[in-house]
């Protein structure tokens, strides 16, 4: 037990975030610290605006994705900028939610869950909306949270066609499968709900409109009306390789589909946005340990931040600094690069290709964009991984 114990706590340890001060821009973080490890640059006036605006302009209750990045900086900007329901996918996260924000409402809205947790959820933290898509889930979350009557968001499963290629058919349930469970529930004097999710990175606006509108095919079967219904993530952040709408046209496509479905009373209108609240609130900055012609090996790879990158295919903006003095960016004429992690794994490898100056060095640090979603909570502890350290800088975010 005690040996358990000790381990967990070292495990604890290593996972926990090094903040190193802050800083007035990059230029003078380098200048400052020389680092030798991967460190985050979190911008936090990025995620604290972008909760600002997606709270005046989506027209229901905008949810912070806690995985994207649950790091407290984080969590504290969004609430600062307006955010004050957050989507939760474990105990974890509901904790670091509730520790720092008492007065936030937490929604479980992860389809499949252990029956401790749902009873600590309910019970120990008072949250009401949980998700399902199965009839034993529903089942469990009717036992283990009596005699409490939250409200139950049965999961419906898209078409292909609707989905990005984030995402996989893991959870949702037909349309047949969702109007059984939506009378269940009832029947039980539980609230009822519908969402779905299209994925990660949704480029065309229409999706959600469609989607709503298979929504609205089961409150028409069941005659139920729903007290929610939650259309998921999906808003894009700005990548080289991925740039979607304005935020206005997802919108305007939300209220489109809402509009079509026969609601007898007001539903609140949820939606579950991670990516486009965080991404561009950090860059991650590595250090060129080595290059062997057009092969940079670094201080940091698909185990630690570059997960992200190996994962979804995304190509975020990447520039390189060299300290020389003072420090500057390096010039204009480009390459094609590949990228090795610090580990033994031969798939700790990035093919690229990667753009970056033509010079660049051993010694020299590249900074990578839009690295403030799904980066720092991929960090594993594979090979003795550094623990993700990070500082605050307040110069503009780094976009393109």
């Amino acid at each position: 037990m005690v040996v358990l114990e000790l381990s967990s706590t070292i495990f604890a340890a290593k996972r926990q975030t090094i903040m190193m001060g802050e800083f007035g821009d990059i230029g003078a973080m380098l200048a400052a610290l020389k680092p030798d490890e991967p460190i985050y640059a979190f911008r936090l006036h990025e995620p604290r605006v972008a909760a600002q605006i997606f709270t005046r302009k989506f027209p229901g209750d905008v949810l912070y994705a806690v995985s994207a990045n649950p790091h407290v900086e984080f969590l504290r900007a969004l609430y600062v900028g307006g955010i004050r329901h957050f989507a939760v996918a474990n105990l974890s996260e509901l904790r670091a939610v509730k520790n720092n924000f008492p007065d936030a409402l937490c929604y479980c809205l992860e389809p499949v869950k252990s029956v401790s947790a749902i009873r600590e959820v309910a019970h120990d933290f008072g949250v009401t909306h949980f998700a399902a898509d199965h009839a034993d889930e529903l089942a469990k979350i009717i036992i283990h949270t009596s005699p409490l009557k939250p409200t139950v968001v049965l999961r419906l499963a898209m078409p292909e066609e609707y989905k990005s290629g984030y995402v996989s058919g893991k959870f949702g349930c037909n349309p047949a499968e969702a109007a059984a469970l939506m009378r269940a529930a009832a029947a039980e004097g539980l609230g009822v709900g519908l969402s779905f999710h299209l994925g990660s990175q949704i480029l065309d606006p229409a999706v959600y409109r469609r989607a709503l509108a298979l929504a609205g095919d089961i409150v028409r079967t069941t005659g139920l009306q729903p007290e929610l219904i939650d259309i998921g993530g999906g808003f894009p952040a700005l990548y080289r390789n991925s740039r979607g709408s304005s935020l206005a046209d997802y919108c305007d496509a939300v209220r489109d589909g809402i509009a079509q479905i026969n609601l007898h009373h007001p539903a609140k209108i949820m939606c579950k946005s991670g990516r486009a609240l965080a991404a561009a609130g950090a860059s991650l900055m590595l250090k060129v340990e080595l290059r062997r012609g057009n092969r940079l090996y670094l201080n940091d790879g698909i185990h630690g931040g570059l997960g992200e990158l190996a994962t979804h295919g995304i190509e975020p903006p990447m520039r390189a600094w060299r300290i020389n003095g003072g420090t500057q960016l390096l010039g204009a004429a480009l390459d094609d690069f590949s990228f090795y992690g610090p580990t033994g794994d031969n798939a700790d490898y990035l093919k690229g290709p990667f753009a970056l100056p033509s010079d660049i060095r051993m010694g020299d640090y590249i900074e990578i964009g839009q690295m403030g979603a799904y980066s720092i909570n991929r960090r594993a502890d594979f090979n003795g991984l550094h623990a993700a350290r990070a500082v605050i800088v307040n110069d503009p975010a780094f976009l393109l």
